[in-house]
């Protein structure tokens, strides 16, 4: 995860970081938001970067516009490279160690089952992005190549058998292959359809 530039300024964008890693002599092969900020592009809530804690959790109760504030919302993280995926109300009674994590909403899946506050109607269609850990404790991130809803990306993610699945983004996710069309698709990527929309997936 990465927020901030050697100047301490946020990337802002996707170009910058690719830039950065490039002089590291490697290669931006997928990248997405990793929740919801504000206009200053202060993460809206817990951000935490090899191991520092740089922006504070929402609490669960916390309300506000978006969907960040749709219940519950979660946090994604790793813990000396294991990946977890709980709700925000989970991470605060667990307290993981966290090495990497990001709070975004609503969750889609919770323990298997899809999160019974998303809304079936085809509303409040956009392009988004998801993180999903699955059976087989594999992290999976999908976008969608075309507009859906919350709850189409959760049945979709359902279907690849993710037990917890958090939504990420609903504007800016990308490859870089979607920043230089010249590159050939990303490694590792497939593109999946189902009635509920195609999106491409990263296991």
């Amino acid at each position: 995860m990465n927020w901030r530039k050697s100047d301490g300024q946020p990337y802002g964008s996707f170009a910058p970081l690719a830039g950065e890693i490039k002089k590291q002599k490697q290669e931006l092969i997928f990248a997405a938001n990793a929740g919801p900020f504000h206009s200053d592009l202060t993460p809206t809530g817990l951000y935490i970067e090899n191991g520092k804690e740089l922006n504070p959790i929402q609490p669960a109760e916390a309300t506000g516009v978006g969907n960040f504030y749709l219940k519950p919302n979660g946090v994604f993280g790793l813990t000396k490279g294991k990946p977890f995926l709980l709700t925000t109300e989970d991470f605060i009674k667990q307290k993981p160690a966290a090495d990497f994590a990001s709070q975004s909403g609503p969750m889609l899946i919770i323990n298997g089952d899809l999160n019974p506050s998303l809304d079936p109607k085809p509303n409040a269609l956009k392009t988004r992005s998801a993180v999903c850990i699955s059976e087989k404790k594999n992290v999976v991130f999908a976008m969608s190549d075309s507009v859906l809803t919350l709850y189409s990306m959760a049945v979709y993610l359902k279907s690849l058998n993710c037990v917890n699945a958090l939504t990420l983004d609903s504007t800016q996710t990308r490859s870089q292959a979607d920043v230089d069309l010249t590159l050939p698709p990303p490694p590792g990527a497939r593109r999946h359809a189902s009635r509920h929309g195609r999106a491409r997936i990263w296991r």
